[in-house]
């Protein structure tokens, strides 16, 4: 490999384009040339030295993930139902009880009309004069009426 083709190789790194054959072949090149890719070789020894997982910690994390997860517990709620049925029902028996109180209220203000209209009709029965075929009206006036018997 030559310094140029090194170079677009560092761009196309730069850029995370390369891959990892790529990578090792860059790495190699530029730890061979230490005085041109001063920089560069500083950044893969970085990043040479970065932490390892230890062989089996991944296997071990998730063991210990999986004994920590307990099953859900399952919360029974019968009698859940048996609340809504009664509320239900209690909910139905209000309304119908006070419709009922209306229908009640409603025939008791009927009644209390028509034993009013009884009451008016005999006391305008009992104002007016009786039928007489005997009475002649002499003179009629607004404020005044005169009659002969």
């Amino acid at each position: 490999m030559n310094k140029e083709q090194a170079d677009k190789l560092l761009e196309k790194y730069y850029k995370g384009e390369t891959e990892l054959d790529e990578e090792a072949l860059l790495k190699d090149f530029i730890a061979g040339e230490e005085e041109t890719f001063a920089d560069e070789q500083l950044i893969f020894d970085y990043y040479k030295e970065e932490a390892k997982m230890p062989e089996g910690l991944e296997d071990q994390l998730l063991k210990g993930f999986m004994q920590q997860q307990k099953p859900n517990k399952t919360i029974k709620l019968h009698w859940m139902r048996y609340a809504s049925v009664a509320a239900v029902l209690l909910l139905g028996v209000v309304f119908w009880f006070s419709g009922h109180q209306k229908h009640q209220q409603m025939l008791a203000a009927d009644e209390q009309f028509a034993l009013m209209e009884r009451a008016l009709m005999e006391v305008s029965i009992g104002v007016q004069p009786p039928e007489n075929d005997e009475v002649v009206v002499l003179f009629k006036d607004e404020n005044l009426e005169i009659i002969a018997k």
